[in-house]
């Protein structure tokens, strides 16, 4: 018989680590931006403002990607994930895959079974540490097939 992993319910919050990162990346790219303009740009400054005004764009869309970045709670009932949003109802069943694993951090595609509903997460130890080792079992471990309800 095997064993599956563990129930687990997992908070999701916005991440200050991905804020963090995502400045980080932005400001890199606004002082590439920058010593461009001043030594490596063609006579112009067309060119330079184009460039700047899509880096603004980028920016602005990194931002919003974070503010806008889901809250609630992830849970793995043994058999499915699903997913509740701190604003709503909980979604029907669906399936939680890594797509990043740092230890301390994962980033994780879940979708609804019926394919209506994706969501991104980046999810941190931080946030709830003794669920940690739990949801990293539940999300790396393969399904497990429902108990069977007919009687022989």
């Amino acid at each position: 018989m095997s064993q599956s992993a563990p129930v687990v319910a997992y908070p999701i919050t916005r991440s200050p680590q991905l804020a963090r990162w995502l400045l980080a990346v932005a400001a890199a790219g606004l002082g590439v931006l920058w010593a461009w303009g001043l030594w490596g740009a063609p006579a112009g400054q067309t060119t330079v403002a184009i460039a700047a005004t899509a880096w603004l764009l980028c920016a602005t869309l990194a931002a919003q990607f974070w503010w806008q970045s889901p809250q609630g709670r992830l849970l793995w009932d043994g058999y499915h994930w699903s997913w509740t949003p701190s604003s709503g109802t909980a979604s029907g069943p669906g399936s939680a895959h890594i797509h990043l694993d740092w230890q301390h951090s994962l980033w994780v595609r879940w979708q609804s079974d019926d394919r209506t509903q994706v969501c991104w997460f980046w999810l941190e130890q931080r946030h709830a540490p003794v669920q940690w080792a739990d949801l990293r079992r539940a999300l790396h471990a393969p399904p497990a097939s429902p108990p069977s309800t007919s009687t022989p």
